[in-house]
């Protein structure tokens, strides 16, 4: 990590450089967690909501020693978004697990879409806060 890096140079001296092999820059513990996969996404009751039915992965294998460091009990964020392009993480709303991997979560409904498509996206976000990549899918809103 970069202060580790930081706190190399300033121990020992000398310059950082990044290599040109190096790809990516750094090197994780353990690889991000799975992406949750949609089972369905539809309207719902009310003009402008869908109702997101997902499947629960399964959890990241994180080293033992890093636990003691968990920042979350993990579980999943949510988003819709008008038109052809999905939304990122930072507009999702998040929420934790209710039930154990391999099940599918109660259906999760998003409100206040726009008629027309809308790209929904599902990330699982393992216990020490790191997100997956994106589930996605495209629903109609009517």
């Amino acid at each position: 990590e970069y202060d580790d890096v930081r706190g190399a140079v300033k121990l020992y001296g000398g310059k950082a450089r990044m290599s040109k092999f190096a790809t990516p820059p750094l090197c994780p513990i353990y690889p991000d967690p799975p992406a949750p996969t949609i089972v369905e996404a539809s309207d719902a009751v009310t003009p402008g909501d869908i109702k997101v039915r997902f499947v629960r992965p399964a959890d990241a294998a994180i080293p033992p020693y890093l636990l003691p460091e968990a920042r979350t009990n993990g579980g999943y964020a949510i988003a819709a978004q008008a038109g052809a392009a999905c939304p990122d993480l930072t507009a999702a709303r998040r929420q934790a697990w209710s039930v154990a991997a391999g099940a599918e979560e109660q259906p999760e409904t998003v409100r206040g879409l726009q008629p027309g498509p809308n790209c929904v996206a599902v990330w699982a976000i393992d216990v020490m806060g790191r997100p997956s990549a994106p589930a996605t899918t495209s629903v109609t809103v009517l």
